[in-house]
């Protein structure tokens, strides 16, 4: 146990230093631009037009909006300087919709405030579901990390939507912990709804046979998209799953995509082309790309394996970081997965520390903890990108860095999943006994 707790202090202070350097955040909060611009269009009962330029049939991935469309006008008229094409499903706009009241910059600054306001949040639901108490030194620990978590601050610092995931994904694993299916159902629903990637969570949900928020979660999705078609029309859905998500699905080669198909790519072309560059995506044979969609299917598929096999002898702890762990997954098998992204990452890795203070775990194991937890700082893709992508000597040195991120995320949830399948296989099933969950033993931390 005590060289659990060492293992954990340096983590902890690998992911604090960052946020040491820079205690504040000053971005330029890029990526809000497009979500103001498409909420202005909803607003102006003109949702149709959050898609202009992005469903020619092109890869509309960190494309500026044509000065002669429709979403570029608007973004002119409201003082959006670089209107990047919006690429999210409509519901994300419409929610967005009360800060378009606001002129753009003072907009975005009440967005920043609300990311902000949001860790308070995400952080007492992993409390929560953690069984720590609300004034303790382990509650402490998990709000000073997750402020100080370097993909928190790459999401702030862009204006994402990544805190948003992580909280409704914490929320929802609560309130499923508390048999509050509806509840948890609709936080899924929600977060599925704002991007496609959470969408994933059905899998564990329907190989562990929780009909209840499952069911909740379809119903939830299903009166999301009515609210969506009221405010945008139906032709906006349309819009987005017929014209912008197709050519989105091959994945865009840029130093910053974390994802296993975009790895595969990567490492491809510094060494056949000598550079990691946008450019050389054309040159990327058909083959290869479908390698990278095959590799994302077959890391999924064996997940689900490794849950199915366990039958319904699935221990009520198991359940709750599996739902967790696939929130990781999510990341590492999206064709697109900015490092931002790896906030959703968050509420496993502290679920697994905590589970490694309560338990014995093998040297291995904790080797492989502490390998994932510091890969998905994405610490090691700054380095990369930053000082060896341009050195033509250096490119595959820095593909293999890239492409440490997703593998750590695999090879953590893998590793977790295989222990479930020999856990304690002799305890009572869950419907005969609720066994402990990784936070009801009594607390190590606080």
């Amino acid at each position: 146990m005590q060289k659990t707790k060492i293992a954990l202090i340096l983590v902890l202070i690998f992911c604090i230093l960052p946020r040491l350097r820079h205690p504040f955040i000053s971005g330029d909060l890029v990526d809000f631009g497009p979500y103001y611009t498409a909420a202005t269009l909803a607003r102006d009962h003109q949702g149709i037009g959050i898609y202009s330029g992005a469903d020619t049939g092109l890869d509309p991935q960190n494309v500026l909006a044509g000065s002669s469309t429709l979403f570029a006008k608007t973004a002119r008229r409201i003082g959006v300087q670089r209107p990047f094409l919006y690429l999210y499903p409509p519901i994300l706009a419409d929610m967005l919709i009360p800060l378009t009241f606001f002129p753009f910059s003072t907009a975005r600054t009440i967005w920043a405030a609300l990311n902000y306001a949001m860790l308070p949040f995400a952080a007492f639901f992993i409390v929560r579901l953690l069984k720590l108490r609300l004034i303790s030194w382990g509650s402490l620990i998990v709000l000073t990390v997750l402020y100080s978590f370097s993909p928190v601050i790459q999401c702030i610092n862009m204006g994402q939507v990544s805190i948003l995931l992580l909280l409704l994904w914490a929320s929802g694993t609560l309130f499923h912990v508390k048999g509050w299916h509806v509840a948890s159902g609709f936080a899924f629903a929600l977060a599925a709804a704002i991007k496609l990637t959470p969408l994933i969570v059905v899998f564990p949900l329907l190989l562990m046979k929780e009909w209840k928020t499952l069911r909740a979660f379809f119903v939830s999705l299903l009166f999301l998209t009515t609210v969506t078609c009221f405010i945008n029309t139906p032709s906006s859905l349309t819009d987005y799953f017929i014209h912008v998500v197709p050519p989105m699905s091959r994945g865009i080669l840029t130093v910053i995509n974390i994802s296993i198909s975009a790895s595969v790519e990567r490492l491809y072309v510094a060494l056949h082309h000598g550079v990691i560059s946008p450019a050389v995506t054309d040159q990327i044979p058909a083959a290869l790309i479908w390698l990278g969609k095959g590799l994302d299917a077959a890391i999924l598929g064996f997940a689900a394996l490794l849950i199915y096999s366990r039958g319904n002898a699935i221990r009520t702890a198991d359940r709750t970081i599996a739902l967790a762990l696939f929130a990781v997954l999510s990341v590492c098998v999206a064709p697109v997965s900015w490092q931002h992204g790896c906030t959703l990452c968050f509420l496993a890795l502290c679920l697994l520390w905590a589970e490694a203070l309560r338990e014995p775990k093998s040297n291995l194991y904790l080797m492989i903890l502490v390998f994932g937890t510091i890969t998905q700082t994405t610490s090691l893709n700054e380095f990369a990108y930053k000082n060896l992508d341009g050195h033509a000597t250096r490119p595959i040195l820095a593909a293999l860095l890239l492409s440490v991120t997703p593998i750590g995320g695999v090879v953590l949830v893998f590793t977790r999943l295989l222990a479930m399948r020999s856990s304690d296989s002799s305890s009572p099933t869950p419907e005969l006994e609720r066994q402990a969950l990784p936070i009801d033993s009594p607390n190590p931390v606080a």
